[in-house]
């Protein structure tokens, strides 16, 4: 019986899993189509010629990889903080979309703007990516079945604390940022050593 059970909960976690995705995939596409719809290509190489030449000028790769990992810890936080609450979880779902979207912008940008060259750029990107588009895709998953929980604790009281649920989201989310942190931190390293170093 308790096998059943483990099973099907494996069963509906990785549904979640494969529908988020899904969802964070469509927020791609749609990024990529916002060009079609505000096209202005001298606009969008201004915005992509900083970034540019700031690889090619002699950059500190120590401030490139924190900077990066920075930016991803606030999203994360951002994210868990939002569904923590409760009633806020459409922001985190929201700043989730709004990630998709501008990677999927940024990418059909430099296609635009950069024709070929800009295969360099957009693995670098997804290098960079690597390991948080994942823990952002479970970090969603966790807070909703989070606030699933909360929920039903509320409409239907059980065993279970509410107390209970929070310190177990806290530790869950401090466990994925952590993991983000630590694998995220080499994958940019490396990424950005590459790039600077190997292709630029």
């Amino acid at each position: 019986m308790r096998a059943s059970r483990r099973t099907n909960e494996i069963d509906i976690l990785n549904r979640d899993i494969f529908l988020v995705g899904v969802l964070f995939i469509l927020s791609i596409v749609f990024g990529t189509y916002l060009n079609k719809i505000l096209p202005n290509s001298g606009e969008l190489l201004d915005k992509l010629t900083p970034a540019i030449d700031f690889y090619n000028s002699d950059i500190n790769i120590l401030s490139v990889v924190s900077a990066n990992v920075k930016s991803d810890l606030i999203f994360i936080g951002l994210v868990s903080i939002s569904s923590l609450f409760v009633v806020t979880l459409p922001v985190a779902v929201a700043i989730f979309l709004f990630k998709g979207v501008s990677i999927g912008y940024t990418i059909n940008t430099m296609i635009i703007t950069l024709k070929i060259n800009s295969a360099n750029l957009i693995a670098l990107m997804l290098i960079k990516n690597l390991i948080f588009i994942p823990c952002i895709v479970l970090l969603l998953v966790l807070s909703l079945n989070y606030v699933k929980k909360i929920i039903v604790q509320f409409t239907r009281p059980s065993r279970m604390r509410v107390s209970y649920l929070v310190g177990n989201y806290i530790k869950s989310a401090f466990a994925i940022a952590s993991f983000c942190l630590v694998f995220q931190t080499a994958v940019n390293a490396i990424g950005t050593c590459i790039f600077k170093y190997f292709i630029l």
